[in-house]
């Protein structure tokens, strides 16, 4: 019984790292490209889209609590 779990808690432990190294390339590989967008856009670009993104977000959530969108 206890060799069973311990085993299974091994293969957990594996999956678990193939994965980790997967993500982190992947993390690693959208960190690149937004670092070049921001770079590209200018701080005072990606400040307006935070703010129209909050606005979007504020606004979003507002018309689905209070369904003024007639859908």
């Amino acid at each position: 019984m206890i060799s069973n779990i311990v085993s299974y808690l091994e293969q957990i432990n594996r999956y678990y790292s193939v994965w980790q190294e997967y993500a982190d390339v992947i993390i690693s590989r959208l960190r690149k490209v937004e670092l070049f967008v921001s770079e590209k856009m200018g701080i005072d670009r990606i400040e307006q889209l935070n703010e129209n993104m909050t606005m979007f977000v504020v606004l979003f959530e507002m018309a689905g609590r209070s369904d003024k969108t007639n859908a």
